[in-house]
Parts: C-alpha cells; sequence; structure tokens
C-alpha cells in the first residue's frame, strides 16, 4: 500500500470503517504520513513491535474440536471457556496417535492433558510431549504434540474422524504442504469456536511479533465478508486450501492459527505461522520424533 522509503517502518495498517489505523516504529515515519495522509482520516501509533493476542483462552470430531485441561462433567465441559482447537489426528512411522495445537494453549494447564468430548463422555487422550529446550524464541516455536494413549486407541478408531475435514465438510486426505502462502490466496480453517471460516492472506513479513524475539515468517488473514476468520479458542486450527492440481483430491496443510493483532479495529487479522516450519520445530525439540502424516480417509 505505502510505496515509499519507510515502508519497512509500518508494522501494521487496516481500516476501520473510513479510517485509516496505522502502527509504526518511529516518530519521524509518523510524522512523514500524516503529511502524506492529511485528506485522509487516519490513527498512527508508535510500537516498538506488533502487539498480539494468543487466541487459547486462558484458565464434534476431534479434527477442530474444543479440548479443555481438566477432567468435567459433560455439562461443565460444554461451559468451560479455558480451551483451544486440536487441528486433527496425525500420525508418526511408528504407529503413534499424535494430535496439535498452538504450544502456549499448555501454559496454565497444570494436568499438561487434553480432554476432549466423545458421544457424551468427557474423555482424557492423552498429555503434551514434552520440549524443555523449546524457548519459544520464534512464532513457529508456539506448537505442541500431544500423544495419544495407547489405552486410548480403541476408543479413537471407534469414534473419531481420523482425517482431515475440507470446507464441504467431507473427510478428505491431507498434507503437509511445503509451498508458501501469497498475498489475496484464499484459505480456510476449522477452530474449536468459530468452526468453519474462509480468509484471505493480507500480508506475509520476516519479523519478530508478540512474545517472540527472533523474526520469522509471519502470515497475517482477514475473515472474509467482515467475519472473524478466528477468535479466542481458535489457537492451533490448522489453515489448508484444497490441492490445486486438478488431478487429485487433497488437502493442503500451510499454516497454523497463533493469535490476532492487537488494534481496536472490527475483523482484526489473524497471526498464523507455516505449519511445515512448526513441524521442524517438534522434529528439533522432540527426541526420536518421525515425520508426521495426515491419515488418509
Amino acid at each position: 500500500m505505502f510505496n515509499c522509503r519507510f515502508e519497512d517502518k509500518i508494522l501494521y495498517h487496516g481500516y476501520n470503517n473510513d479510517t485509516l489505523y496505522i502502527i509504526v516504529t518511529e516518530e519521524s515515519v509518523k510524522e512523514n504520513l500524516e503529511n502524506l495522509l492529511e485528506n485522509q482520516q487516519s490513527v498512527i501509533e508508535i510500537k516498538e513491535k506488533l502487539e498480539i493476542l494468543e487466541l487459547a483462552k486462558v484458565g464434534v470430531p476431534l479434527h477442530g474440536a474444543k479440548f479443555v485441561y481438566k477432567n468435567e462433567t459433560k455439562e461443565e465441559f460444554i461451559a468451560d471457556l479455558s480451551f483451544a482447537t486440536t487441528g486433527s489426528l496425525m500420525r508418526t512411522n511408528k504407529n503413534q496417535i499424535v494430535a496439535v495445537t498452538a504450544r502456549h494453549a499448555f501454559e496454565k494447564n497444570i494436568s499438561n492433558a487434553m480432554y476432549v468430548l466423545i458421544e457424551g463422555n468427557v474423555v482424557r487422550l492423552g498429555g503434551q510431549v514434552e520440549q524443555p529446550q523449546n524457548k519459544m524464541e520464534c512464532i513457529e516455536d508456539d506448537i505442541a504434540m500431544i500423544e495419544i494413549e495407547e489405552e486410548k486407541r480403541p476408543l479413537v478408531d471407534e469414534k473419531c474422524e481420523k482425517s482431515l475435514i475440507d470446507f464441504a465438510e467431507l473427510a478428505t486426505r491431507a498434507r503437509i504442504s511445503e509451498r508458501n502462502l501469497e498475498k489475496g490466496d484464499i484459505v480456510h480453517k476449522r477452530g474449536a469456536k468459530t468452526g468453519l471460516t474462509t480468509g484471505v492472506v493480507k500480508d506475509i513479513k520476516i519479523q519478530a511479533v508478540g512474545r517472540f524475539r527472533k523474526p520469522s515468517r509471519v502470515i497475517y488473514i482477514t475473515g472474509r465478508e467482515n467475519k472473524p476468520f478466528a477468535e479466542g479458542g481458535d489457537s492451533g486450527s490448522l489453515v489448508y486450501q484444497q490441492s490445486l492440481s486438478p488431478e487429485e483430491n487433497i488437502l493442503e496443510v500451510l499454516a497454523l492459527v497463533q493469535g490476532r493483532v492487537n488494534v481496536p479495529i472490527p475483523n482484526p487479522d489473524i497471526v498464523c505461522f507455516p505449519f511445515k516450519e512448526g513441524c521442524r520445530t517438534l522434529y528439533k525439540y522432540i527426541e526420536e520424533i518421525e515425520p508426521l502424516k495426515f491419515f488418509d480417509c
């Protein structure tokens, strides 16, 4: 949008009705923009780093499932506001069943375990695999793997949809995509809070955001038709596209929902990171893990 010498000093821009909201890193940039936009209604703020609100609440098949942090009755489970999203069941070459989500969802989870609702029963499926050396320095470090307990496998095999569900509500093959998203791409996600939503990739930057001190690839997605792409409880949702190849019916999983930009406008951008980079984090910090794959239909 801003074809100027200080474009790299602009952390964010977006509209609130007719008002352009901008965050920049320097006073001189703010002054330049104020002169440039003197005929445009705008609000310009100065911040060192873009603030991110993480979307796991503090405190249905398995894909896009709500998981909570303690064993409860069915009624308590439904009312519980401390939850995040399990993106999908996956498997390792050792035939283990695992799930992935945002790691920050476990920070205030004393039990370190995941519970889901299966046919009216609250079931503990498993616990987070520890990553003691993961210091959450980059946004793609915000990923956790939950290993499904072996004794729960018969229940999972019988009751849980292990394939990813597409935007037509059909179980579909999926893969971890090696492609990079680009501006303007149409994407989908299924979260525990907002269900199936569609968004547009608004921007992609290499930067440090929120709590993370090291820059890395950050994907900004905005919801279509003024509907939020994600809300609190949707952290851990997988972002996907239908394969662009006319010869195969497969979902390409490209990103994971981490948070949203902390700006006072409706439908703020949702912050995601490449799923392939998150998987590389797991391979780096979890011993003897083998490459993850989605289940086939």
